[in-house]
């Protein structure tokens, strides 16, 4: 890959490729991530692999989806100790156990 093909967004600080674009359209520098037209051209990423994008928003999801069980969780938590279902000393453990994850 050329050097003149990589770019370095001022805006939002990514480094990519140009944005590829259809047969016929008039080239335009511009972010592919925030679309800002302030890039410079820089050199390609030494050594490093660039991670797709689909991988994170592969990651995003999982993310979400471990932050939804950990809140309803910690509900389930709260609630059985308020109704007092669960001993204190299992509510403080299971607190403790949270907070270390």
């Amino acid at each position: 890959m050329n050097g003149d093909r990589w770019h370095h967004c001022l805006r939002c600080g990514h480094v990519g490729p140009r944005p590829a674009l259809d047969e016929g359209q008039p080239e335009a520098p511009v972010c592919a991530c925030c679309g800002s037209f302030e890039i410079e051209p820089c050199a390609a990423p030494a050594g490093g692999r660039l991670v797709a994008w689909r991988a994170l928003l592969s990651a995003e999801a999982q993310v979400l989806y471990w932050l939804g069980k950990a809140e309803k969780l910690s509900s389930l938590i709260a609630r059985a100790a308020s109704d007092g279902a669960m001993a204190a000393d299992y509510v403080n453990e299971a607190r403790r156990i949270q907070t270390i994850i």
